[in-house]
């Protein structure tokens, strides 16, 4: 018996989420945007060209590329968790969707992922790990700042 129309689109679908996890595709997309909280002004800090920003929408060019963050927060579930979902384009079409849920504890405020909504595979991928390393390079530095080092041992009495 040959597979329904329904049937296969959602195999497809499965399959989709299944490589984008495998990827970790659903990490680092919520690694840069989310808990990086990566926006605008970042992406003129590294570099990209064309940043444009208006409420919870910012686009910029990146490899020859438009790449679009469209954020939405979802109301309220009746569990009490707090939700948004996220859209990546990549000039003009949804490439990546994600919900995430929101944690505010005493160790913390953290996003972690709930699904994942769309996922098309592509170059776009490359330009989000760059934009991690950036990320990682950015806090490294701060980190290792001499200026926030010798603070925080006068403020601690370190020798």
């Amino acid at each position: 018996m040959d597979e329904s129309e329904a049937a296969r689109v959602d195999r497809l679908v499965d399959e989709a989420v299944a490589k984008a996890r495998q990827l970790g595709v659903d990490k680092l997309v919520l690694d840069v945007y989310f808990n990086g909280y990566f926006r605008a002004r970042d992406a003129v800090a590294y570099g990209f060209e064309e940043v444009l920003e208006a409420d919870s929408k910012f686009s910029f060019k990146a490899a020859g590329r438009h790449l679009t963050f469209l954020k939405r927060d979802v109301p309220v579930s009746v569990h009490g968790d707090a939700y948004s979902s996220m859209e990546l384009l990549e000039d003009s079409r949804r490439v990546f969707g994600l919900t995430t849920t929101f944690e505010s504890h005493h160790t913390g405020e953290f996003y972690s992922v709930a699904s994942i909504d769309a996922f098309i595979e592509g170059a776009w991928i490359e330009v989000i790990k760059r934009i991690k390393e950036m990320q990682e390079a950015r806090r490294k530095k701060l980190k290792d700042d001499p200026n926030r080092i010798a603070d925080l041992k006068q403020r601690f009495g370190i020798d």
